[in-house]
């Protein structure tokens, strides 16, 4: 089978995997979880409630970062660490409120009891919200709630929720990853204008420099101001450019056939902390049936942002189609006003680009996997998936390369340091992907091939 053909079936699957019944059914989990807490006479039910339904949720957030072999002890250390210093600039403003500054004698104040109150309410309500980890709450149920037979101040609450696991998993990482984001230093912008059914004259110039150079120095003001938090520099390649610096990166291709770990090439000191716009846009003049004359200028285009340390499209969109009315007798001003119009069009899809930057990892290599013996492609998201959740720590993030119906390539990436990315794979020795299938390597000090083998059910399990 040629590259082209597994290229296309590649994509016609990306396309469709989303929408197989095998991949949803894996992203989420019914939980219960038991939550208790110790009231004081003065809780009022409102509040007794909302403490148990936080202890309760913590229970079953904890439940499935095990369940996905996450490490739950060091998610609620960092998790703990980062609220309490979010949250110590509300106690600071509290004390402020309540005139506390006596640290030692804090206790004795005659507001302290009011300070106290407002600081569980407040920290109550953060919390709940901090961190995003409520979003993963589909849905819940309130099974029970009872009372200690020995203290009736001691309540507790049993909940059932439906719980999405990758809000988790995306959870887990955000708290856990040691890495850092990127920094870049360089944004290189590329336009390219194509014209169909007509010649620059059309336009009101001579040549394309005239149109384009306007536009360039415009699109290049506007992504300085737009990401100048984020980049350092924007370039726009001019002619000639664009082929040289396609020269640079020619023979430095990411992909492998070679299985195992990589590590990203040295590129030149310019674009090892670079992105790449390329900007495309289509003029093409549409005859109108006018005795006027004239034409109707269809433009349309697209941008393509791309991280050239490790290849991947980081931002992409089309530009939303614009038709202008062209006069015969328009005047010299045309060029001016279509450039104008062209200059605007993609400024929309535009607003996007720091936000894609925003969190944007280091990737310090990644390994190229083999899949044998793949049944369905499904099989393959729900292993990304796996791979995801497990690696998570370490910014796992794998991307399906090539698949022929039988075996897959996946590109992993990984952050940190590449043993402990390898021992996180070789502990996936007999993971679970699903409920019907387990992960196996043949050589678990070499975990760059792999299959999928039917699970070995304990005894009862499948008829739980």
């Amino acid at each position: 089978m040629g590259a082209s053909v597994i290229s296309l079936i590649c994509f016609l699957l990306l396309v469709l995997a989303p929408f197989s019944q095998g991949g949803a059914e894996e992203k989420s989990m019914m939980v219960e979880g038991e939550g208790q807490f110790l009231s004081r006479p003065s809780d009022d039910a409102q509040f007794i409630k909302r403490q148990l339904y936080a202890s309760a949720t913590a229970d079953i957030y904890s439940k499935v970062l095990g369940e996905m072999g996450l490490d739950n002890e060091l998610f609620w250390k960092k998790y703990n660490a980062r609220f309490e210093e979010t949250f110590s600039a509300t106690v600071s403003e509290l004390k402020q409120k309540y005139l506390l500054q006596d640290e030692k004698n804090i206790e004795k104040h005659p507001k302290y009891a009011q300070y106290e109150s407002e600081l569980r309410e407040s920290r109550l309500n953060q919390r709940a919200k901090f961190g995003g980890l409520a979003r993963s709450i589909l849905s819940y149920s309130e099974k029970r709630q009872s009372r200690s037979t020995t203290n009736p101040l001691q309540r507790f609450l049993t909940l059932g929720a439906k719980v999405d696991k990758k809000a988790i998993n995306a959870c887990f990482y955000r708290f856990t990853s040691e890495s850092k984001t990127r920094n870049f230093t360089t944004l290189f912008v590329s336009v390219n204008l194509t014209l169909k059914g007509m010649e620059w004259k059309n336009l009101g110039v001579e040549q394309a420099g005239d149109f384009t150079t306007v536009i360039d120095d415009h699109w290049r003001k506007w992504l300085s101001e737009a990401l100048k938090s984020q980049i350092t520099e924007i370039k726009v390649l001019g002619p000639g450019q664009v082929e040289e610096f396609q020269a640079a990166l020619k023979n430095d291709d990411v992909f492998s056939e070679q299985l195992g770990p990589k590590t990203n090439k040295r590129l030149p000191m310019e674009l090892e902390d670079a992105l790449w716009l390329k900007v495309q846009v289509h003029l093409e003049a549409q005859a109108v049936d006018e005795s006027a004359g004239g034409f109707n200028l269809k433009i349309e285009g697209d941008h393509v942002l791309i991280d050239l340390k490790t290849r991947d499209v980081v931002h992409s969109q089309d530009f939303p189609v614009t038709v202008q009315k062209i006069d015969a007798t328009a005047s010299q001003a045309l060029s001016s006003n279509i450039a104008s119009t062209i200059y605007r069009i993609p400024l929309v899809s535009w607003e996007g680009l720091a936000k894609s930057l925003t969190n944007l990892p280091e990737v310090n290599g990644f390994f190229i996997l083999e899949v044998q013996k793949v049944g369905s492609i499904s099989h393959i998201y729900t292993l990304l998936d796996l791979l995801s959740q497990k690696g998570a720590g370490q910014g796992f993030q794998g991307r399906l390369e090539t698949y022929d119906g039988q075996q897959a390539r996946i590109l992993l990436r990984y952050q940190g340091e590449t043993m402990k990315a390898l021992d996180i794979l070789k502990k996936l020795q007999d993971c679970d992907v699903n409920k019907e299938l387990s992960l196996h390597f043949n050589d678990i000090g070499q975990p760059f091939v792999m299959s999928f083998k039917q699970r070995i059910y304990k005894d009862g399990e499948r008829s739980q």
